[in-house]
């Protein structure tokens, strides 16, 4: 592993509510794409990459072992990446850490939706835990914490257990 880059998604870059509208401004870029006529056409066109982007971009991390970098990048529509490597000889450790995320809704109604989701991530720290990186995140603890493992048995990062 330590001579290979480990890529990564980190799932959707919005949440559960801007997907939702998302796909509502693609169904309009639809409606005057095709009932626009050739006028219609161009900004339908643009109202659908909109929504798209909204809708397909998700985020991730590329982490190269062997150099010492890494790369939070933003995908948009599956193949572009938009990110550029940082240095990473801070970070000296490995962990895994429990995370709870949290979306909330409200519909016209004004009644409230609130989604938690809990998630076990692998981090690299640096020797005060004051830095991290996200590298990972996953649904479960023990996985999670095997996949940490695997990551410093083969590199000269240091696992840290925290549970």
């Amino acid at each position: 592993m330590s001579n290979k880059i480990i890529d990564n998604s980190l799932g959707n870059f919005f949440g559960p509510p801007q997907i939702g509208f998302g796909l509502l401004i693609i169904a309009i870029g639809c409606i005057i794409t095709f009932s626009g006529g050739f006028a219609g056409i161009g900004s339908g066109i643009l109202i659908l990459l909109f929504g798209g982007i909204i809708c397909f971009s998700k985020s991730g991390i590329q982490v190269n072992f062997q150099k010492k970098e890494y790369r939070k990048y933003l995908k948009l529509f599956f193949i572009i990446k938009i990110g550029s490597w940082k240095d990473m000889s801070d970070y000296d450790y490995i962990t895994v850490l429990k995370s709870n995320k949290g979306y909330t809704a409200t519909d016209l109604t004004a009644k409230r939706m609130r989604v938690n989701i809990t998630k076990y991530d692998v981090l690299l720290t640096n020797s005060n835990n004051s830095k991290r990186i996200l590298i990972k995140s996953m649904d479960n603890r023990y996985i999670a914490m095997s996949y940490a493992k695997d990551i410093s048995d083969t590199t000269s990062f240091k696992f840290l257990n925290s549970f």
